[in-house]
């Protein structure tokens, strides 16, 4: 008896979609899973491009992919993320395999097309979360660097650089030990090799850096073990205390002591007591109460398993309808947002104004990274759901929305992340 196989029933069985193409991109043949994939039985596809199926703005990621680049060889396969239309009218997202068929003289191409909406869904929440992790490192106002495990540096945040009074270029490409009073030490050697092999998760004590002018700084560090998106471990630096006074900062907002009396007004504003509990244009939580709340969130017994969140919300375009519309406009249009962003949180959230361009939210208790991730969505969606109406002229508003987040059990300096969120919000979109 001789074996024999049918390669067209075979790939019937694939969970992906297998295709045979001309030079043009025209579907030859098509694998039964054609409906499963794209919504259409294969006999519908067969004669048509498959670049009439692309979305307009992955059109050139397609064409990449059959064509390869300009001017080099065609080697091997092409893979491209597209858009493709479904046959139920929406656009799914795909992965598309594109490889020369074996032994054609004709330029025609064998295609593998296979449903990759979790994988854009995992990428981009992987996009989402690096960028809030720079931001945070980017913003932290205590130091934070990130050190090879050869011991060199390979990224520190400005306030790392203020601290030994140099700039990051000066530091990039340093061995920790070539500005540390004292150099390298055994016990460092050590603790360094018991976090890269996972004995241990975390080291903290006190080190000696040496300023730019020499002098010695000594500070209380915590050593943690992070990983880069590709995989390359690394540790991860991280201030938490100055011991030598000289050098020690202290932070823009410090909590409001305990008066007397109503805090004096600057000439031209409105007198008001520190004391008060909401603010006076949105009715939202005073600053002072937001302080409070925070330092409560601080020290509640979740906080071993669960994560502390502060969102700072930058609502785009405020300085613009300000500059144009005035402090009335401006005043209703935040009310307004406040107001969808109550909307959105839970009655243990707390939701402050900060500044003329937006607010902050304090989470005291958030499960996990994905629970910041959906809560972060609603709030900008729910932000950007229609225009505001205010005294007959509607304003299209929209919102960015980011994070500083504590880990379970990490330790928090609560002015620390009233800090972050101030700097973020400075370092936030350019007015206009």
């Amino acid at each position: 008896m001789t074996a024999t196989y049918d390669p067209i029933t075979l790939t019937d069985y694939a969970t992906e979609l297998i295709s045979l193409h001309d030079e043009d991109g025209r579907f030859l043949t098509a694998s039964a899973v054609s409906r499963d994939v794209l919504g259409a039985p294969a006999e519908d596809l067969v004669g048509r491009r498959l670049s009439d199926l692309v979305h307009p703005e992955d059109a050139r990621a397609l064409e990449t992919a059959f064509g390869g680049v300009p001017g080099e060889p065609r080697l091997g396969a092409v893979t491209a993320t597209c858009r493709l239309r479904h046959g139920d009218g929406y656009w799914a997202w795909t992965e598309i395999t594109v490889r020369p068929a074996p032994g054609a003289l004709d330029r025609s191409t064998i295609v593998s097309i296979r449903g990759a909406a979790e994988l854009v869904a995992a990428r981009q929440s992987a996009a989402w979360a690096e960028q809030t992790v720079r931001q945070i490192f980017d913003h932290a106002p205590t130091g934070m660097a990130i050190i090879g495990l050869d011991g060199r540096v390979e990224r520190v945040n400005p306030a790392f650089c203020a601290l030994l009074d140099t700039s990051g270029d000066q530091l990039v490409g340093r061995t920790v030990a070539g500005f540390s009073d004292g150099g390298d030490s055994p016990a460092d050697r050590f603790a360094l090799a018991e976090l890269a092999c996972g004995r241990i998760d975390q080291v903290t004590g006190t080190q000696s850096f040496l300023r730019a002018d020499g002098a010695p700084v000594t500070v209380t560090t915590r050593r943690s073990i992070g990983q880069s998106t590709t995989g390359r471990q690394h540790v991860i630096l991280h201030v938490l205390a100055v011991r030598d006074a000289a050098v020690a900062q202290v932070g823009p907002l410090a909590r409001v002591p305990e008066q007397s009396g109503p805090a004096p007004a600057r000439p031209g504003q409105p007198r008001t007591d520190p004391r008060a509990t909401t603010e006076g244009v949105t009715g939202l939580t005073s600053r002072p109460l937001l302080l409070d709340r925070l330092n409560l969130a601080v020290n509640r017994t979740e906080r071993q398993t669960h994560f502390l969140v502060m969102f700072f919300v930058d609502v785009d375009g405020a300085a613009r309808i300000l500059d144009k519309h005035g402090r009335r406009a401006l005043d209703g249009v935040l009310t307004s947002t406040a107001n969808r962003l109550r909307s959105t949180l839970r009655t243990e959230d707390t939701v402050a104004r900060f500044g003329d361009r937006g607010f902050v939210v304090l989470c005291p208790v958030v499960a996990n990274s994905a629970d910041v991730v959906a809560i972060r969505q609603r709030m900008a969606k729910a932000i950007s759901d229609g225009p505001i109406l205010v005294d007959g002229r509607k304003f299209k508003v929209s919102g960015s929305v980011g994070a500083a987040l504590v880990g379970p059990g990490e330790v928090c300096v609560p002015d620390e992340l009233l800090e972050r969120a101030d700097q973020a919000m400075a370092a936030g979109q350019p007015r206009r």
